[in-house]
């Protein structure tokens, strides 16, 4: 029956709800999303309209719904960007957007402020998902003016409270990996580990500016309990990004870490190698005369010793997202949502191992 649609016609709604034994409404909701169906009866349609091969007609879709079924991502990336640690959200963004029938379109230009405006006006998109938002980021306020949602991701929660947000609108949700529980797990299994000193290390390059606030209060929630466990803390900020500002730093670290139990700790797997290849070359063993932990996804393997992190979870932070998104999307006025993703138990590996066994 499929094949012969297909040889005589254009296949219709009607044909997919006949062959998927629905009624043609049933389709129309599935392609719409603006009825719920059951998961059965939609794999059902999906199933039909693939040997069909049917495709709606989107222009007409959206003239009738106002709906596009297309989800703008915003991420400003350029060639600092580490791709190791931004890769596993945008993928996860597009895949669990797909899940829902959205399609992603991405804006990447770093200097690009009028994305937002441009996008809405355009009336392409059905909502935003703004990323590694920032103190005093300008998308965050015209985010809260526009006729779509948003939802940021990235560490806003702190200071959302200071964007002027309209009568007319309303602030964007808001979903971000708590680094500051993070850090503060690192600092409880260093004083477990026997270790005397935490050292933090810098993601950013120290160029005058005041820490974003994702670092500082990342940084100031380790300090504190750190110091509530009778840790000394050291702060060492490379002047630049990779191995030439870990070099820069170097006597600073080796002096921070000479005769003591250490753990060195860093947002950033990247960060994280960088610092265990040059512990490495400057004869410090990792894991014997200094532990080192990354917070970011899953490191690389391979490369000895392997590197000990503490996963950032980018999935359950995109997944959580993309369901507030298309919850706002269909309608949900409830107040704005400011939730963060708990970290889970370090990732023992290499760089940690040899002081835990040593401890037991």
């Amino acid at each position: 029956m499929a094949e012969g649609i297909a040889a005589r016609r254009r296949p219709t709604s009607k044909d997919v709800a006949a062959l998927a034994g629905v009624a043609q409404s049933t389709v129309s909701h599935v392609i719409n999303g603006n009825y719920p169906v059951s998961d059965a009866v939609r794999r059902q349609v999906l199933d039909a309209m693939e040997r069909l091969d049917y495709h709606p007609n989107a222009s007409a879709r959206t003239l009738r719904t106002s709906r596009t079924r297309t989800i703008a991502l915003l991420e400003k990336l350029d060639e600092h960007t580490a791709g190791y640690d931004v890769l596993p959200y945008l993928a996860g963004i597009i895949r669990h957007a797909r899940e829902r029938d959205y399609d992603v379109i991405v804006n990447t230009l770093a200097d690009d402020d009028n994305a937002l405006d441009r996008l809405s006006q355009r009336m392409i998109c059905d909502g935003f998902v703004i990323m590694d938002v920032v103190e005093h980021d300008p998308r965050v306020e015209r985010a809260a003016q526009l006729a779509v949602p948003a939802v940021l991701v990235g560490n806003a929660g702190g200071f959302i409270g200071d964007v002027t947000v309209p009568d007319s609108g309303r602030m964007p949700d808001c979903v971000y990996y708590d680094y500051d529980a993070a850090m503060a797990e690192i600092a409880r299994e260093a004083a477990g580990c026997g270790c005397d000193v935490l050292v933090m290390v810098r993601d950013e390059p120290d160029d005058g500016r005041s820490l974003p606030p994702i670092e500082r209060t990342m940084y100031d929630s380790g300090r504190r309990e750190a110091e509530r466990l009778g840790l000394r803390v050291e702060l060492i900020a490379p002047p630049t990004g990779g191995e030439d500002g870990v070099a820069a730093v170097g006597d600073e670290l080796a002096a921070a870490i000479a005769g003591r139990r250490a753990v060195i700790a860093m947002r950033g797997v990247n960060l994280g190698d960088t610092v265990r290849r040059w512990c490495v070359t400057h004869g410090i063993v990792p894991g014997i005369d200094a532990a080192i932990v990354a917070i970011g996804p899953a490191a690389a393997q391979g490369r000895y010793p392997e590197l000990s992190y503490l996963p950032t979870r980018p999935d359950a932070v995109v997944s959580t997202a993309i369901d507030l998104l298309a919850a706002r999307i269909d309608g949900d006025a409830s107040p704005t949502v400011v939730r963060a993703v708990a970290p889970e138990r370090i990732v023992h590996r290499g760089t940690t191992l040899p002081m835990m066994a040593e401890r037991r």
